[in-house]
Protein backbone atom coordinates (compact mmCIF):
# COMPACT_ATOMS: atom_id res chain seq x y z
CA UNK A 1 0.00 0.00 0.00
CA UNK A 2 1.30 3.45 -0.92
CA UNK A 3 1.77 5.79 2.00
CA UNK A 4 -0.48 8.87 1.95
CA UNK A 5 1.28 12.24 1.72
CA UNK A 6 1.82 13.96 5.02
CA UNK A 7 -0.91 16.45 5.92
CA UNK A 8 1.64 19.28 5.97
CA UNK A 9 2.54 18.58 2.37
CA UNK A 10 -1.12 18.60 1.33
CA UNK A 11 -1.65 21.86 3.18
CA UNK A 12 1.35 23.39 1.42
CA UNK A 13 0.09 22.28 -1.98
CA UNK A 14 -3.41 23.57 -1.23
CA UNK A 15 -1.98 26.94 -0.22
CA UNK A 16 0.07 27.20 -3.40
CA UNK A 17 -2.92 26.24 -5.54
CA UNK A 18 -5.07 28.91 -3.86
CA UNK A 19 -2.42 31.53 -4.60
CA UNK A 20 -2.29 30.53 -8.27
CA UNK A 21 -6.05 30.18 -8.92
CA UNK A 22 -7.16 32.94 -11.33
CA UNK A 23 -8.55 33.15 -14.90
CA UNK A 24 -6.05 31.56 -17.29
CA UNK A 25 -5.76 34.66 -19.45
CA UNK A 26 -4.39 36.52 -16.41
CA UNK A 27 -2.26 33.72 -15.00
CA UNK A 28 1.55 33.99 -15.11
CA UNK A 29 3.41 31.38 -17.12
CA UNK A 30 4.06 28.35 -14.94
CA UNK A 31 6.36 26.54 -17.36
CA UNK A 32 9.47 28.43 -16.26
CA UNK A 33 8.97 27.21 -12.70
CA UNK A 34 8.42 23.56 -13.57
CA UNK A 35 11.39 21.39 -12.71
CA UNK A 36 13.28 24.22 -11.03
CA UNK A 37 14.95 23.68 -7.67
CA UNK A 38 13.93 26.08 -4.94
CA UNK A 39 15.79 27.69 -2.09
CA UNK A 40 14.08 28.38 1.21
CA UNK A 41 13.72 32.08 0.38
CA UNK A 42 12.19 31.35 -3.05
CA UNK A 43 9.60 28.89 -1.77
CA UNK A 44 6.05 30.04 -0.91
CA UNK A 45 5.47 30.45 2.82
CA UNK A 46 3.54 27.20 3.09
CA UNK A 47 6.38 25.21 1.49
CA UNK A 48 9.39 26.60 3.36
CA UNK A 49 9.32 23.94 6.05
CA UNK A 50 9.65 21.32 3.29
CA UNK A 51 12.76 22.84 1.67
CA UNK A 52 16.35 22.13 2.74
CA UNK A 53 19.04 24.80 2.25
CA UNK A 54 20.25 23.22 -1.03
CA UNK A 55 16.70 22.67 -2.28
CA UNK A 56 17.10 18.89 -2.65
CA UNK A 57 14.35 17.88 -0.21
CA UNK A 58 11.80 19.86 -2.23
CA UNK A 59 12.30 17.95 -5.49
CA UNK A 60 9.55 15.38 -4.90
CA UNK A 61 7.11 17.95 -3.54
CA UNK A 62 7.78 20.45 -6.32
CA UNK A 63 7.29 17.72 -8.92
CA UNK A 64 3.83 17.17 -7.45
CA UNK A 65 3.10 20.90 -7.49
CA UNK A 66 4.36 21.18 -11.08
CA UNK A 67 2.00 18.38 -12.12
CA UNK A 68 -0.91 20.11 -10.41
CA UNK A 69 -0.02 23.36 -12.22
CA UNK A 70 0.09 21.53 -15.54
CA UNK A 71 -3.33 19.95 -14.90
CA UNK A 72 -4.77 23.34 -13.89
CA UNK A 73 -3.41 24.94 -17.08
CA UNK A 74 -4.92 22.22 -19.27
CA UNK A 75 -8.31 22.30 -17.53
CA UNK A 76 -8.54 26.10 -17.71
CA UNK A 77 -7.76 26.04 -21.44
CA UNK A 78 -9.78 23.04 -22.63
CA UNK A 79 -12.20 22.52 -19.73
CA UNK A 80 -13.18 19.43 -17.79
CA UNK A 81 -14.82 17.96 -20.89
CA UNK A 82 -11.69 18.38 -23.01
CA UNK A 83 -13.15 21.27 -25.00
CA UNK A 84 -11.60 24.63 -25.83
CA UNK A 85 -13.04 27.16 -23.35
CA UNK A 86 -12.48 30.50 -25.09
CA UNK A 87 -13.91 31.70 -28.42
CA UNK A 88 -14.04 34.99 -30.30
CA UNK A 89 -17.31 36.60 -31.42
CA UNK A 90 -17.28 34.55 -34.63
CA UNK A 91 -16.98 31.35 -32.62
CA UNK A 92 -13.35 30.66 -33.53
CA UNK A 93 -11.27 29.16 -30.68
CA UNK A 94 -8.84 31.44 -28.84
CA UNK A 95 -5.68 29.84 -27.50
CA UNK A 96 -3.52 32.95 -27.15
CA UNK A 97 -3.79 34.55 -23.72
CA UNK A 98 -2.77 38.03 -24.82
CA UNK A 99 -5.38 38.01 -27.59
CA UNK A 100 -8.08 37.01 -25.12
CA UNK A 101 -7.07 39.70 -22.64
CA UNK A 102 -7.06 42.34 -25.39
CA UNK A 103 -10.58 41.42 -26.52
CA UNK A 104 -11.95 41.26 -22.99
CA UNK A 105 -10.82 44.83 -22.31
CA UNK A 106 -12.29 46.23 -25.54
CA UNK A 107 -15.82 47.51 -24.67
CA UNK A 108 -16.94 47.86 -28.29
CA UNK A 109 -15.85 44.32 -29.11
CA UNK A 110 -17.54 42.87 -26.06
CA UNK A 111 -20.79 44.81 -26.20
CA UNK A 112 -23.64 43.43 -28.31
CA UNK A 113 -26.18 45.76 -26.75
CA UNK A 114 -26.52 48.02 -23.72
CA UNK A 115 -29.96 49.52 -23.17
CA UNK A 116 -31.59 51.52 -20.39
CA UNK A 117 -35.36 51.34 -19.83
CA UNK A 118 -36.99 53.80 -17.43
CA UNK A 119 -40.47 55.13 -16.75
CA UNK A 120 -41.41 58.79 -17.15
CA UNK A 121 -40.44 59.82 -13.61
CA UNK A 122 -37.38 57.51 -13.43
CA UNK A 123 -38.69 55.65 -10.39
CA UNK A 124 -38.12 52.34 -12.17
CA UNK A 125 -34.90 51.76 -14.06
CA UNK A 126 -33.69 48.65 -15.85
CA UNK A 127 -30.50 48.04 -17.76
CA UNK A 128 -30.31 45.22 -20.31
CA UNK A 129 -26.73 44.24 -21.08
CA UNK A 130 -25.71 41.71 -23.72
CA UNK A 131 -22.01 40.93 -23.89
CA UNK A 132 -19.61 38.59 -25.58
CA UNK A 133 -18.09 36.80 -22.59
CA UNK A 134 -15.59 34.72 -24.53
CA UNK A 135 -15.63 31.85 -22.09
CA UNK A 136 -17.90 28.88 -22.75
CA UNK A 137 -20.68 28.93 -20.15
CA UNK A 138 -22.22 25.69 -21.36
CA UNK A 139 -21.93 23.01 -18.71
CA UNK A 140 -22.65 20.22 -21.18
CA UNK A 141 -20.03 18.16 -23.05
CA UNK A 142 -22.16 18.43 -26.20
CA UNK A 143 -23.66 21.32 -28.12
CA UNK A 144 -22.20 24.68 -29.14
CA UNK A 145 -20.28 26.88 -26.68
CA UNK A 146 -22.40 29.58 -25.00
CA UNK A 147 -20.22 32.67 -25.21
CA UNK A 148 -22.78 35.52 -25.20
CA UNK A 149 -24.87 36.57 -22.22
CA UNK A 150 -27.83 38.87 -21.68
CA UNK A 151 -28.46 40.07 -18.14
CA UNK A 152 -31.06 42.42 -16.68
CA UNK A 153 -30.20 44.80 -13.84
CA UNK A 154 -33.10 46.43 -12.00
CA UNK A 155 -32.89 49.46 -9.73
CA UNK A 156 -35.04 47.45 -7.31
CA UNK A 157 -33.07 44.29 -6.61
CA UNK A 158 -36.27 42.61 -5.39
CA UNK A 159 -37.80 42.79 -8.84
CA UNK A 160 -38.23 39.30 -10.36
CA UNK A 161 -36.41 40.35 -13.54
CA UNK A 162 -33.32 41.55 -11.67
CA UNK A 163 -30.32 39.40 -12.72
CA UNK A 164 -32.39 37.52 -15.31
CA UNK A 165 -29.91 35.74 -17.57
CA UNK A 166 -29.98 34.27 -21.07
CA UNK A 167 -27.02 32.80 -22.93
CA UNK A 168 -26.35 32.25 -26.62
CA UNK A 169 -23.91 30.56 -28.94
CA UNK A 170 -23.86 33.05 -31.83
CA UNK A 171 -23.64 36.80 -32.36
CA UNK A 172 -26.94 36.90 -34.29
CA UNK A 173 -28.73 35.00 -31.52
CA UNK A 174 -27.35 37.42 -28.94
CA UNK A 175 -28.48 40.44 -30.96
CA UNK A 176 -32.00 39.04 -31.35
CA UNK A 177 -32.09 37.95 -27.71
CA UNK A 178 -31.09 41.43 -26.55
CA UNK A 179 -33.91 43.03 -28.54
CA UNK A 180 -36.42 40.51 -27.18
CA UNK A 181 -35.34 41.17 -23.60
CA UNK A 182 -35.55 44.94 -24.07
CA UNK A 183 -39.10 44.61 -25.37
CA UNK A 184 -40.04 42.25 -22.54
CA UNK A 185 -38.81 44.73 -19.93
CA UNK A 186 -40.37 47.73 -21.70
CA UNK A 187 -43.72 45.94 -21.74
CA UNK A 188 -43.90 45.95 -17.93
CA UNK A 189 -42.70 49.55 -17.49
CA UNK A 190 -45.46 52.11 -17.90
CA UNK A 191 -44.60 54.96 -20.31
CA UNK A 192 -41.23 53.35 -20.88
CA UNK A 193 -38.32 55.36 -22.24
CA UNK A 194 -35.72 53.26 -24.06
CA UNK A 195 -32.19 54.62 -24.40
CA UNK A 196 -29.19 52.97 -26.03
CA UNK A 197 -26.04 53.41 -23.94
CA UNK A 198 -22.51 53.88 -25.31
CA UNK A 199 -20.40 51.04 -23.81
CA UNK A 200 -17.31 53.26 -23.86
CA UNK A 201 -18.95 55.65 -21.36
CA UNK A 202 -19.70 52.75 -19.03
CA UNK A 203 -16.16 51.40 -19.36
CA UNK A 204 -14.66 54.79 -18.55
CA UNK A 205 -16.91 55.13 -15.51
CA UNK A 206 -15.89 51.70 -14.27
CA UNK A 207 -12.19 51.63 -15.12
CA UNK A 208 -11.24 55.29 -15.63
Amino acid sequence: MTDKPESGVLTAIDELEQQERRPWYEAPEAAARRGARMTVDEAPAGLRSQVTPDGSAADSLMSTVAMLELIADVVSTIGVFGRIQWFDRAGAPITDRSECESLLTNPHYRCVGLTSITNADSTATFTVSTLWQGQNYSFSPVGPPLIFETMVFASDDRHPLDLEVRRYAADAQATAGHAEMVQAVAAIVSDSIITEVDPTVVAQAMFG
